[in-house]
């Protein structure tokens, strides 16, 4: 793992830990139950559908056409699924179901940050090309340039990247996309290390749950990711 993924993961990690000890600090002892804890998380499970259908179909889709509208579309679609994420009712619910929620809540930043920066970066470029007329047009580079088959959002944030620098725009003069294509290498170490917390998370509850929880069959995919 990269030293600064390996870092951000500890970060996220001991966030997570520092949250579910205060959610279990205000919770009375026997306060929690199976069956809530498993409503709640098949809620949750509704909108994990969702955002995934997004992540290995729409975000792909739009960044390969290069479509700054929707991309920006797209950012709102996922701030509306966290506000979802935060209005589900919690009571009775343990804690490490709320934090599997907020975990998954991360990602969904990350797939906005994704769909924002990708579409800034569509639209500075177009800009450049405006302002650079006697220039060939980078635009119709870039989608050359990428590959038809992109199978979920970090391969396409990949591709695109890898795309900007194949193409080294710097050379070109369109220095106002470094800062750009920065943010987006960024946005997928985040990504990549969000969904790692999310995943080893994950994990450890589903074997405490069933302790905690015998009655409760928490095997189920929309209930808690394999």
């Amino acid at each position: 793992m990269k030293p600064f993924r390996l870092a951000l993961v500890a970060g996220l990690v001991a966030a997570a830990g520092c949250s579910r000890q205060a959610a279990v600090a205000t919770g009375p002892a026997g306060a929690y139950d199976g069956a809530a804890t498993q409503a709640y998380l098949a809620a949750v499970g509704k909108i994990r559908a969702d955002v995934n259908a997004d992540n290995k179909d729409r975000i792909p889709a739009l960044i390969h056409g290069e479509d700054t509208m929707m991309l920006g579309n797209e950012a709102s679609r996922f701030r509306q699924y966290k506000e979802t994420l935060i209005k589900i009712p919690a009571a009775k619910v343990d804690p490490d179901a709320v934090q599997f929620a907020q975990n998954f809540s991360a990602i969904v930043d990350c797939y906005a940050s994704v769909c924002n920066d990708a579409a800034e970066l569509f639209r500075e470029a177009a800009h450049e090309d405006e302002l650079k007329p006697d220039s060939s047009p980078i635009v119709p580079k870039m989608k050359e340039s990428l590959p038809d088959v992109q199978v979920d959002a970090i391969s396409a944030v990949s591709a695109l990247t890898d795309a900007m620098g194949h193409l080294d725009y710097v050379k070109s003069g369109y220095l106002t996309l470094d800062p750009i294509i920065a943010k987006l290498r960024d946005d997928r170490e985040k990504l990549v290390a969000a969904k790692e917390v999310h995943h080893l998370f994950t994990v450890k509850i589903k074997a405490g749950f069933s302790e905690k929880y015998p009655d409760v069959n928490w095997s189920d995919r929309d209930i808690l990711p394999p």
